[in-house]
């Protein structure tokens, strides 16, 4: 359990390569930074080395002992979601009685940039279906809301048999003509539930893609005993299981509350750069379909990443909880006269 997917590990994505000659002046590159110079083993004095040439605003001009052609290597266009994930199970005293999927809601350009309102969690509001990604940005946020679409349309059946066949069909389905030069690691995480109240059963499961062995791996997690996270990936995974640790040996050990706040207070000592922004939530129980969660998190209220405003909670017809899995009033920020009281550990 709270295994690390190695394809949502941080690492540098490949880059593009583009031949340039050296000793030359180039139009003004498409990215502004730093780019890398690799030369050609032909030149005795070069062999192994890299030259690093700035990117000003107009032009690169690149310098070496000799003309001739070098690979000028920029960085990747596409945003990388090293990022932190996790799904967990509620038990009670009757068995498996909820599933969720949290996350953080920072998209990351490698150290230079970051953008703090990327979806990364889905729900579909027709199935009991909820899904996460971490690992590359581009194709699971794409991919998700087809196959949300899918399943709402009926174009996506389930099957007992395979609670996530069908899925993968059409995210392997969809796959097939992405660029390959586009291609780097990813996964998505499926949370599924078949039947219904005491009848329900739900199940977790891993859809990794690694691009260097260009092999798709499906992993079925099993349900645990007690309340507690089947999976924690992504760059932030050891600081979440730095707090799980704290929270599970806290009088709230073995609750959904201690998952929830330790990945929260995770989130909070902000050890990871590339975790940010508000937590996302969505969840299964054992009625009704994919449901997504507001959270109230350090004064202000999330909703798949985005900030909302007073009004807009007002008015929404989502749940909301705070950073220690009270249930509250989205609007007034403040717990629910009927919820139970959670105290931090």
């Amino acid at each position: 359990m709270g295994r690390y997917p190695s394809c949502c590990q941080p690492a540098l994505a490949p880059w593009r390569s583009l031949n340039a000659p050296l000793g030359t002046q180039l139009p003004r590159p498409p990215i502004t930074g730093r780019y890398e110079v690799s030369l050609p083993a032909a030149l005795p004095r070069a062999v192994g080395t890299r030259v690093s040439v700035a990117a000003e605003s107009d032009a690169a001009l690149l310098v070496a002992p000799t003309l001739c052609t070098a690979d000028l290597r920029e960085p990747p266009r596409t945003g990388i979601a090293v990022t932190s994930i996790v799904s967990w199970v509620g038990v009670d005293t009757r068995g498996p009685a909820s599933v969720y999927i949290g996350s953080d809601s920072r998209i990351s350009w490698g150290a230079s940039h970051t953008w703090d309102n990327g979806r990364k969690t889905f729900a579909s509001a027709t199935h009991p279906y909820i899904f996460g990604y971490c690992g590359d940005v581009l194709f699971p946020s794409m991919v998700l809301p087809v196959v949300q679409e899918h399943l709402a349309s009926s174009a996506l059946t389930t099957q007992p048999r395979s609670v996530f066949g069908e899925v993968g069909s059409l995210v392997r389905r969809l796959w097939k003509q992405y660029p390959h030069q586009e291609h780097r690691d990813f996964s998505i995480i499926m949370a599924a539930r078949l039947g219904q109240k005491m009848a329900a059963r739900f199940y977790v499961a891993v859809f990794a893609f690694n691009a260097k062995t260009q092999k798709w791996h499906l992993h079925e997690e099993d349900m645990p005993k007690a309340s507690s996270f089947l999976i924690h990936a992504g760059s932030g995974a050891a600081e979440v299981r730095a707090a799980e640790t704290l929270w599970q040996a806290s009088a709230h050990a073995g609750t959904s509350r201690a998952a929830f706040s330790a990945f929260c207070e995770s989130m909070r000592a902000g050890a990871d750069p590339h975790t940010g922004g508000g937590p996302q939530l969505v969840g299964l129980r054992r009625i009704g379909n994919g449901m997504t969660f507001g959270v109230v998190y350090d004064g202000r209220r999330y909703l798949s990443g985005a900030v909302v405003g007073r009004e807009a909670a007002a008015s929404s017809t989502v749940e909301w909880f705070n950073e220690v899995f009270e249930r509250v009033d989205g609007a007034r920020m403040m717990r629910l006269p009927e919820a139970q009281r959670h105290q931090p550990r």
